[in-house]
């Protein structure tokens, strides 16, 4: 059954930009999404409108099978958490959460059913005395899931929600929304900006440029597979290389990519494919997902360059690659040193190959 259909949804403002264009989206009930993107890219917009804070210029918001058209806010059963949520201070999370209930005329028996149920469940419970002041972050962000829970939403948007959290400590905050969704099962969207928590939340994934959608599947799959050069950029933001190349064919009969601005060849490791064999002689753009390359010494092709700072850690030697195209660090062997010539090399879904002109992936 379908917890949220958006059919045909855009958006357009004022000034003429469209922030959410042919939007289009099933959630089964209970399932938990990610809309990723940078910013600018129409996820909140897409959120809003799902929540009835703005309303879409075309298209429909169905939820659990009611079409929302002109129905209020507060009629739709959606719960908001956005990233500058907080309690109120000087009443204890007992109080903070049992005013979320007072707004809807939850009677008081019930009120405290629904909390003790939620905080058990989210494993709280012994933060209920205390003031939000004296709450971990993490205690504090789960004490803000547990006020959307406890209302009993349809869908529980979230929206930004590590603004200010640093990296270390957001692994907490991924599990906390993962179980949250596992034992309440509500249809959840998380948006973020941020690639590294779509990856960890490990979730369908809808990836958005300019309210557009440019993939949607598992966020593996789109990592390993992406379906134009900014759905890789993106979500490979922080291991990925792009240049320009051209594919040619090389002396063992396979093909090569050449990067002239570095003098590199690549040689192309992917099943046989004819839409790339008709690339040969053209430029083509190249991503490099540069963590999965392999160094070898004094090797004709690949990435050359030197390594630096080499360091060891629990019997792992690694060291600082250092050429024109990138600087990496990279797994060494026994035999490297600092100030050994080597190349990179590519394996299989280290390379992607994508057409120049239009972004799309050849392969």
């Amino acid at each position: 059954m379908s917890g949220l259909l958006l059919k045909g949804v855009s958006k357009r403002y004022g000034n003429g930009i469209n922030a959410v264009s042919n939007f289009n989206l099933e959630l089964a009930k209970g399932e938990l999404t990610v809309l990723a993107g940078p910013k600018g890219s129409g996820k909140s917009t897409i959120l809003n409108i799902i929540c009835g804070l703005e309303t879409a210029d075309e298209g429909e918001i169905i939820i659990d099978q009611q079409n929302c058209a002109g129905l209020a806010p507060k009629e739709r059963g959606v719960c908001v958490v956005f990233p500058s949520h907080t309690f109120y201070p000087g009443h204890t999370v007992y109080e903070n959460l049992e005013f979320s209930l007072k707004l809807v005329k939850c009677q008081k028996a019930e009120r405290r059913e629904r909390i003790m149920k939620t905080v058990e469940a989210l494993g709280i419970a012994d933060t209920l005395e205390k003031l939000p002041e004296e709450l971990t972050p993490a205690q504090s962000f789960e004490a803000i899931l547990a006020r959307a829970v406890v209302r009993e939403p349809k869908i529980i948007l979230i929206d930004e929600p590590f603004p200010d959290i640093p990296t270390e400590e957001q692994e907490l905050f991924w599990q906390a929304m993962v179980d949250l969704n596992k034992k309440f099962r509500h249809t959840m969207i998380v948006a973020t900006n941020n690639p590294e928590q779509a990856l960890a939340i490990k979730a369908r994934t809808v990836v958005l440029k300019n309210g557009y959608i440019q993939q949607i599947d598992a966020v593996d799959r789109i990592c390993e597979n992406p379906a134009n050069v900014y759905v890789a950029q993106f979500i490979n933001r922080f291991n990925m290389t792009t240049a320009e190349a051209v594919l040619s064919e090389n002396e063992a009969g396979g093909l090569s990519l050449l990067i002239d601005k570095v003098s590199a060849e690549i040689p192309v490791i992917a099943p046989e494919n004819k839409k790339l064999s008709s690339y040969i002689g053209r430029e083509v753009t190249v991503g490099i997902r540069r963590s999965l390359l392999v160094p070898k010494k004094n090797a004709e092709q690949g990435i050359k360059g030197k390594i630096d700072e080499v360091t060891e850690e629990n019997g792992v030697r690694k060291g600082m690659f250092k050429s024109k195209l990138f600087d990496a660090e990279i797994t060494l062997d026994d035999t490297m040193k600092k100030g050994d010539k080597v190349a990179l090399q590519a394996v299989e879904g280290s390379i992607f190959i994508f057409d120049r002109d239009t972004g799309k992936t050849i392969l």
